[in-house]
């Protein structure tokens, strides 16, 4: 299956941006596509998702990485899918059919909280790289009933430090910090991480982890940041199919 991280590309409209602003928000070029079925294109003022519904009680919310857009997410969607259960993947600001608008924290987030609103039922967060932090957001509002990191960070300016950016801290516009939210975050978590990871260090995983009151970290052996869909696949079904708490445990794992 190909991956929903495709690459970490820097456009050149972002070569003004702070580096950690580049490694965040480097959107592929927008490609125009037809979404397989059962996926559909939906649209609102301002947003726009993939959505699967298969009729499942659970919806899976999933929030991509930064090299991503809803074309590039359509095997994850549709493995998810064809295993029975609901998933829509929110589209950023700046990303893919949303190209034309601005790409920040604030917009990304402000998207997220909308698309949230339009599932009222019980829902599985997601996020992969960049998606994290959206999902961990939605999280600390009170939304979702189940959350799955993978690969995360756990904080703007813990980015820049472990990139060895440190001088660039006072300008980070983005302030994502999932590591000051995690307190509030009150649902069963999975973190999931590459030992591999070159691009998002192992170790923001772990911190992150550390944080979160109930969160179970998953070790990724020899795994990168990239061609993890299957895996994202696994671990969301898991979560939207199974009442107890072994939805955490992974087949074949000790």
């Amino acid at each position: 299956m190909a991956s929903c991280f495709e690459s970490v590309s820097w456009q050149p409209r972002t070569v003004r941006l702070d580096p950690v602003r580049r490694v965040v928000f480097p959107a592929p070029a927008p490609v125009a596509f037809e979404p397989l079925a059962p996926a559909r294109l939906v649209h609102w003022a301002g947003g726009a998702m993939l959505h699967a519904d298969v009729g499942s009680d659970v919806t899976v919310l999933h929030f991509h990485g930064n090299g991503d857009d809803l074309r590039s997410c359509q095997p994850l969607v549709a493995d998810v899918a064809g295993r029975g259960v609901s998933i829509a993947v929110v589209e950023y600001p700046g990303y893919g059919v949303l190209a034309d608008q601005r790409a920040s924290s604030v917009s990304l987030l402000a998207a997220a909280r909308a698309a949230a609103r339009r599932f009222p039922g019980r829902v599985v967060l997601s996020g992969f790289s960049l998606g994290t932090a959206v999902a961990t957001a939605l999280a600390a509002d009170g939304f979702g009933e189940r959350l799955v990191l993978t690969a995360p960070f756990s904080s703007s300016r813990d980015l820049a430090r472990d990139l060895r950016l440190r001088a660039f801290w006072p300008m980070l516009r983005d302030r994502f910090d999932s590591a000051a939210l995690a307190a509030q975050i009150t649902i069963p978590v999975l973190v999931q991480h590459g030992d591999q990871d070159r691009v998002l260090p192992f170790a923001q995983g772990q911190r992150l982890a550390e944080l979160l009151p109930d969160a179970t970290f998953r070790p990724l052996p020899g795994r990168g940041h990239g061609g993890l869909d299957p895996i994202i696949a696994d671990a969301v079904v898991r979560a939207a199919t199974h009442q107890d708490p072994s939805w955490r445990e992974i087949p074949g794992e000790s």
